[in-house]
């Protein structure tokens, strides 16, 4: 009867270490990698957006993209009007740091429609710094925006230059200084 009672004992004192130990554990996680802050894990339901809305009247600041490729034409922020455009927080990542921002930008679901762009293989964004993006056709879908401004600011006042931004978890990064889209 003893023994029993010190082989209980013993189980409890595990017990009791496991979750202690799962407890830390979970503890540290929630204060490196904020969850459950603003400063987000970029993690599927914590990542995108998380409010949205279409705007009435947008004032868009003025900017030049091109249209290379397939589709050759030179575009400024008149092109974009009538487009639905939309306002939003997301939590982005660069790869350290996961921050919550405000957006406005229209999908670029509704842009390629706009400008009949339909059979395509591969779109490729470049921005004015040399990166670039590339997309193969079945990778667009309705998480991809392109985004004229940053919480309340332009992306860029030097360029005046938008952006590309895919909120999808397993994303590349986003890009800012677009100056072209190549179709193919």
């Amino acid at each position: 009867m003893k023994k029993d009672k010190k082989k209980l004992a013993t189980i409890w004192v595990v017990l009791i270490t496991i979750a202690a130990t799962l407890i830390v554990g979970i503890g540290t996680l929630y204060l490196i990698h904020g969850i459950g802050v603003k400063n987000t894990q970029k993690k599927l339901g914590t990542t995108g957006i998380t409010d949205y809305a279409s705007l009435e009247t947008y004032d868009m600041v003025d900017f030049n993209l091109t249209l290379s490729g397939t589709h050759n034409k030179e575009l400024t922020a008149i092109d974009f009007d009538g487009l639905p455009i939309y306002e939003f927080e997301a939590v982005t990542t660069d790869g350290y740091t996961n921050v919550m921002n405000e957006y406005v930008g229209v999908l670029l679901k509704d842009f390629l429609y706009r400008f009949s762009i339909s059979d395509y293989q591969v779109l490729t964004f470049k921005a004015a710094g040399g990166l670039s993006i590339t997309y193969k056709a079945e990778e667009v879908d309705d998480n991809i925006f392109i985004i004229f401004e940053r919480n309340g600011e332009p992306l860029d006042f030097v360029t005046n230059s938008i952006g590309i931004m895919d909120l999808t978890v397993l994303s590349r990064y986003n890009l800012d200084g677009l100056m072209e889209i190549n179709v193919n």
